[in-house]
């Protein structure tokens, strides 16, 4: 095996006296290309090999000889490309399907997963589309643009145009012939992080006590009152003393009445004897959606007698059991007395109040 001696690392290439390439490096390239130009290197199967201290002669393993005389470099024809066939020896084949190359190195790709493309992007931004039977070039239309550079711009919804770019906080909603930027107003509002802050209803705003926590439910701040169909709606009906009720002896008398609109109703009431005839023996009161209709005893309070009773004096009231009544519709509730004297007429005066629980 030749060695050519390699200069060492710290071997100069130049000489610093003569500014010429030193002895050692004009010695060893010399050697080195006298042995190429001679062709006096390497015997038979011998490569020449770096050695990482010089060039040497190499014999090539039987087995490295036997793979590159095995394959066979002389049969490739124009543009073909030498492949392995995975169990046979590599050869020359012509690329074929969506690729085609030429001798000069040139590849074409002329379709994709054996779909033809009928032909190149004609103009700036278009695209390869399929049609079913090749790609074709085409420009993008319809609800959105495309530009060379790849910046694709929506200019609508299914057909229809979006008019404006949204400001912060704005959306984009239909106005039946195009897509109109537009602020969120009345009942609500809507930044431009998406949080939305309803701030009333029905055009009514909120107060600061419109916020409840769980399982409270905060009520007015103030002596104001609940409008007709919201949860606390009150409806009331007085009778004073001083313009009393004839209540007529031994007959059901409707006293007053409320009429409630759809929905729960919480309804309670009193009544209490202004005046009484000779030898007063009952004085009874309910409240019903009948009217002057005596109930079950369950349903009403007062002194009930089969002799005069001193009891049932002027002045004398008495509670009467509150319902609830769930209605449809409007509906009148009474508040009705029973009065039975030894002879004559009593007089009573009462309160009615009806309020919604929901």
């Amino acid at each position: 095996m030749q060695d050519f001696g390699l200069p060492g690392a710290d071997t100069p290439f130049f000489d610093k006296n003569t500014g010429l390439m030193s002895q050692p490096w004009y010695t060893y390239l010399a050697n080195l290309f006298a042995a190429l130009n001679t062709g006096v290197v390497g015997n038979t199967n011998e490569v020449l090999h770096g050695g990482g201290a010089g060039y040497s002669k190499v014999s090539l393993t039987a087995d490295v000889l036997g793979r590159l005389t095995s394959v066979n470099f002389v049969t490739g024809g124009l543009a073909q490309v030498f492949m392995g066939q995975g169990t046979a020896n590599a050869d020359y084949r012509t690329l074929t399907g969506d690729v085609s190359v030429l001798s000069s190195g040139f590849v074409t790709v002329s379709g994709i997963g054996g779909a033809s493309i009928s032909a190149s992007p004609t103009a700036a931004g278009n695209i390869l589309i399929g049609d079913g039977a090749a790609f074709l070039s085409r420009g993008v239309i319809g609800d959105a643009s495309l530009v060379s550079s790849g910046v694709i711009t929506v200019t609508g919804i299914r057909g229809t145009t979006i008019s404006a770019v949204p400001t912060s906080g704005a959306i984009l909603i239909g106005n039946g012939t195009t897509f109109a930027t537009r602020v969120v107003i009345g009942d609500a509002s809507l930044v431009s992080t998406g949080l939305i802050t309803v701030t009333g209803t029905g055009g009514v705003s909120f107060t600061s006590y419109s916020t409840a926590a769980r399982g409270q439910l905060l009520g007015t701040g103030t002596n104001d009152t609940a409008n007709a169909g919201n949860i606390g709606e009150l409806q009331t009906s007085f009778v004073s003393s001083s313009s009393p009720v004839t209540s007529t002896n031994a007959t059901a008398v409707n006293l007053t009445s409320v009429t409630i609109s759809a929905g729960d109703w919480d309804v309670w009431g009193n009544f209490s004897l202004v005046t009484v005839s000779t030898a007063p023996q009952v004085a009874v009161g309910w409240i019903s959606t009948v009217s002057a209709a005596i109930p079950d005893l369950s349903r009403h309070a007062g002194v009930s007698a089969s002799a005069t009773n001193t009891v049932l004096a002027a002045g004398t009231g008495f509670v009467v059991p509150g319902f609830t009544f769930s209605v449809t519709l409007n509906t009148p509730v009474y508040l009705s007395t029973f009065c039975q004297n030894g002879a004559g007429h009593s007089t009573v005066a009462g309160n009615l109040i009806a309020r919604r629980r929901r």
